[in-house]
């Protein structure tokens, strides 16, 4: 008998600690969720603010920026970020206290394309369209016509990224069935050909820049050719 007894209370208690259980996951569930904070990756929002983000998310899910924590498909709102044209990854999360939050990464363009069309090359060789936010500063590129080209052009312009000479001093890259540079403040063009051999040819123009800077004669030249190995060609004007 004690021990029916026993058996007893302890499903009662079960029970009831089942019931309360229930009753809180149902309660957490109907909680009103508000949007939160967007959380930009590097710190800056160059290329889509907080007020876009925010509503592409009252557009997909939030309705009026109010919903209930059961209605709200995160993985849905991901996806709704992550098509955007500025966006290259998102992540979207509930926070403890209620609040819809969202971290995002922007694309990160490396030129700027002219031609019929005017639009950015970002870091994974992927089209990406000009911001009305802000204007990046990145090398014009002109002379595409065909996918060779854009490739080719690709390759340099994330190596003038990635370099801390070319990222200061590059302005454009023309592609005129090989690759050519323009200078920041300089007159002259330089002659690179294709995008091989990319560090030897890059030390040969740092070379070849800093000797004729120190004799104050750069404004002399028309041409400074990279394409030879193991010497720059120049012309002058």
């Amino acid at each position: 008998m004690q021990a029916n007894l026993q058996h007893i209370k302890t499903l009662l208690v079960s029970v009831v600690l089942l019931m309360i259980l229930g009753f809180t996951m149902h309660r957490n569930d109907q909680r009103r969720i508000t949007l939160g904070k967007v959380h930009f990756t590097e710190g800056e929002n160059l290329y889509i603010t907080h007020e876009a983000v925010n509503k592409l998310l009252i557009q997909n899910e939030v309705g009026d920026s109010i919903t209930f924590k059961e209605t709200i498909d995160l993985n849905s709102l991901e996806n709704a970020l992550n098509s955007h044209k500025m966006i290259q990854e998102a992540q979207v999360y509930l926070t403890v206290d209620g609040h819809l939050e969202a971290k995002v990464k922007q694309r990160t363009p490396i030129a700027r394309v002219l031609g019929k069309r005017h639009y950015y090359i970002d870091d994974q060789g992927k089209e990406m369209p000009l911001s009305p936010y802000h204007s990046a500063r990145v090398p014009v590129v002109s002379g595409i016509t065909d996918p060779k080209a854009m490739s080719e052009v690709y390759k340099l312009a994330l190596f003038v990224q990635e370099d801390a000479f070319l990222s200061e001093y590059v302005t454009a890259i023309r592609y005129e069935n090989e690759l050519k540079l323009l200078l920041r403040e300089q007159q002259f063009e330089v002659v690179f050909g294709k995008p091989v051999k990319m560090h030897e040819k890059v030390n040969k123009l740092k070379a070849f820049y800093l000797k004729a800077k120190k004799e104050n004669a750069l404004s002399n030249y028309k041409t400074v050719n990279l394409k030879y190995d193991h010497q720059v060609v120049s012309t002058k004007h």
